[in-house]
């Protein structure tokens, strides 16, 4: 007798097959050391399954979904699929990282009612990947190699006084 369709929502993390014969540990992994099964919240190795299905690709409104933090951003007044220009809120800090889109083309930085912002061109489907950065002040200490820092934009705000800050990305050195 087989299983109906699997819930993904309740596999464990990495799990990437469902064994549809196995009633007592049906979630499967399979990785580059081959297959494993979940026993007691841990993965252990196995000789593979006999009747399985793969966990299906994440439908791309679930993924666009991730993408949308309405703390942030209020709520969505239009569609989000595919390439959108969306508005990301900086921390003010000289070293900082953000969760952007993967492939994301940043277009210009700016303050913004004493808050900075940042403006990407983002396919809205594409996983988060940390992007890192750093904020100098004019006259302010920088790095000596500058080689693996990308000027991305500047922008102000009022900190007692008016302040600029000229923002770098940080990149591999590849």
């Amino acid at each position: 007798m087989t299983k109906q369709e699997p819930d993904w929502s309740k596999a464990p993390e990495g799990a990437t097959h469902f064994d549809l014969e196995d009633d007592y540990n049906p979630w499967l992994r399979l990785g580059d050391d081959g297959w494993s099964v979940w026993v007691d919240n841990v993965w252990i190795s196995d000789g593979g399954p006999q009747k399985c299905v793969k966990r299906p690709k994440e439908p791309r409104e679930v993924r666009e979904n991730l993408q949308w933090d309405e703390s942030i951003r209020g709520p969505r007044m239009s569609g989000t699929s595919g390439n959108r220009i969306w508005k990301y809120q900086m921390p003010v800090a000289e070293k900082f990282e953000m969760q952007l889109p993967k492939g994301a083309e940043i277009l210009r930085m700016a303050g913004e009612n004493g808050y900075l912002w940042l403006w990407a061109v983002v396919d809205t489907g594409a996983p988060n990947e940390t992007r890192r950065f750093e904020a100098f002040k004019a006259g302010g200490t920088m790095p000596d190699d500058l080689t693996n820092h990308v000027f991305r934009g500047m922008a102000h705000i009022y900190i007692q006084q008016e302040l600029m800050l000229y923002i770098f990305e940080v990149v591999d050195g590849d």
